[in-house]
């Protein structure tokens, strides 16, 4: 400041005096005085009045009094004091470097918040004293102002230095930036055209969910569907097994009942023409020819009946089952044939045997040729019954053809049945195949099984009475009228024996399959299945014509073997 500006800056000597007068007011007992000043106990006084924790001590020598005053700018205000005080203070000091520390110390005790009772002294002095004082704390603060906007000026080029490379940094970070967000868009453009063909993805996916979901919904349908059936084969094997039991037993029935139907017809016809065998052996020969001549007429009635029943039937299989249980009656019928024959003609050479020769051991004959002859035997007669032996060769020759007849003809249709059934079950899927197909073929294996074992055994039958007719021919031409006689008696009370125990059999055999097969239950099971076509109906009616009864609809047997047939042909 110069001095047209303002007025003079005070002298040292006045800054001292005004100083002297102020440490007098605030620290009265340190005694101060102009020379007293340079040991420092006063200004250190008043500092401890500021602060006692940072001047304290008995040390109160200049240099200890600028350094703690510097710190004391530092550390507590926290600014920059912009005040010089010479590097070498000693205790004698001079007027200027003195007053150089003390208005260190004013500048302290100015910028000190606790400085109001020092600042109130001020006003208690002199007025030119508070006059120099005042012009000398208006020096130090713009001294200090001075200083600070330096400090400030440096610390603010010093920051625009380093804004510029912070700048020139951030220009660089920002190119960078400015690369990374063009990639960053063209990245945002694949992800955009990765999210379309993620949405379209999505809403693929979700129409597969909701089928996914359907088709779940429709599995849990179909593994009730599963169980239920599963379930419903099971009782379908039970019906089965049921079924095939009942069969056994139906068709040990429908033996019994074709033996008892033919022995009352040939028991009717031998009793019918008893008088007329009494009388004349050669009257009697042509009513055994007329009695044959009937059986042969009522099968070709049953075998005219059978066709008009099958041709009501819609499937070649039922047909064929229809022509196969014809041939199994035509085969009944000879059986019981070489039954009478075997009967008449064991009996008559077993006798000539044993009238030749009684060491020669007699032929072991069945249970029914045992039953015969035990109650021939019971029942003599002496009636005669004359047959020659080369009417019996004539009979038994053809008996033979009709035998082989019937076994070529038996074994054709069983051919053409199996290979019909083939067809049948070809058109099926391996899969989806009846069930029904396979156990009809096993049921005509087992069938051609059993009819061949019987012509085996009408064979063999044959050739046992075309040996006993040759021997007999052979040995007692005149003594076979009176062997034939017994024969007929003995085959007359082996079919009366016979007939009684059938009898009884098939009684016995109806109780058993009305006990232990719940035909109501069976009924009921097949009525649910709905499956019962006219072909099994069909079957049944075919099975029931071939078996020549002429029963009513609504007698027991004929509600149990339709109940049994809708039971074995009807599956789910």
């Amino acid at each position: 400041m110069s001095a047209a500006d303002g007025p003079e800056p005070p002298s040292d000597a006045q800054f001292l005096d005004a100083f002297v007068a102020w440490a007098q007011v605030v620290v009265p007992d340190t005694e101060p005085t102009s020379e007293s000043l340079s040991s420092g106990a006063a200004p250190w006084a008043m500092l401890s009045l500021l602060d006692s924790d940072v001047f304290d001590g008995d040390d109160t020598s200049l240099v200890r009094l600028v350094d703690e005053t510097y710190r004391y700018f530092v550390d507590t205000l926290g600014i920059e004091p912009g005040i010089s005080v010479p590097d070498a203070v000693a205790a004698r000091s001079s007027r200027h470097e003195l007053a150089s520390v003390l208005r260190l110390v004013t500048a302290a005790i100015v910028k000190s918040e606790a400085n109001e009772a020092l600042i109130g002294a001020v006003h208690a002095l002199p007025v030119e004293h508070q006059v120099v004082l005042m012009q000398v704390i208006e020096q130090v603060l713009a001294a200090m102002d001075a200083h600070q906007r330096e400090s400030h000026a440096v610390a603010a080029s010093a920051e625009i230095e380093s804004l510029r490379k912070e700048q020139k940094r951030l220009n660089g970070i920002v190119s960078e930036y400015q690369e990374q967000l063009t990639a960053a868009e063209l990245h945002v453009e694949q992800l955009r055209t990765e999210i379309k063909e993620l949405s379209s993805a999505a809403t693929l996916l979700r129409t597969v969910e909701q089928e996914r979901d359907s088709m779940r919904d429709q599995l849990d349908e179909w593994r009730y569907i599963v169980e239920k059936s599963g379930r419903q084969e099971d009782e379908l094997s039970k019906i089965k097994r049921r079924a095939e039991d009942a069969g056994d037993l139906r068709r040990q029935i429908r033996t019994l009942e074709q033996k008892n139907a033919s022995l009352e017809r040939e028991v009717e016809l031998r009793n019918s023409s008893r008088a007329a065998d009494e009388q004349d052996s050669t009257a009697a020969t042509q009513r055994s020819t007329r009695m044959l001549e009937r059986q042969c007429a009522e099968l070709e009635q049953s075998v005219a009946h059978e066709k008009e029943e099958n041709i009501r039937l819609t499937q070649e299989l039922e047909r064929v089952s229809a022509e196969h249980a014809e041939s199994k009656r035509h085969t009944d019928q000879l059986l019981e044939r070489i039954h009478m024959l075997e009967i008449g003609g064991g009996h008559s050479h077993a006798k000539q045997e044993t009238s030749a020769d009684g060491e020669e051991p007699e032929r072991a004959p069945n249970p029914s040729l045992e039953s015969a002859t035990t109650l021939a035997h019971e029942s003599r007669e002496s009636h005669q019954l004359t047959i020659t032996p080369e009417e019996s060769l004539a009979s038994l020759a053809a008996l033979q053809a009709e035998i082989t007849a019937l076994r070529n003809n038996a074994r054709s249709r069983e051919h053409e049945a199996q290979s019909l059934l083939t067809q049948y079950a070809k058109r099926y899927a391996k899969k989806q195949a009846p069930k029904e197909l396979r156990a009809v073929l096993d049921l005509l294996g087992e069938a051609s099984q059993r009819d061949e074992l019987v012509f085996r055994r009408l064979h063999t039958c044959w050739k046992q009475a075309h040996d006993l007719a040759n021997t007999a021919a052979e040995k007692q031409s005149a003594c076979q009228p009176s062997a034939a006689l017994q024969a007929a008696q003995r085959e007359r009370d082996a079919l009366r024996h016979e007939q009684r125990l059938m009898a009884s059999a098939f009684h016995l055999l109806s109780e058993r399959l009305y006990r232990e097969t719940g035909w109501a239950h069976t009924k009921e099971r097949s009525g649910n299945f709905g499956v019962v076509g006219s072909g099994s109906e069909a079957f049944g009616e075919g099975r029931d014509s071939v078996e020549g009864e002429d029963k009513p609809a609504g007698t027991w047997l004929a509600q149990q073997r339709s109940a049994f047939t809708d039971a074995l042909f009807s599956r789910k």
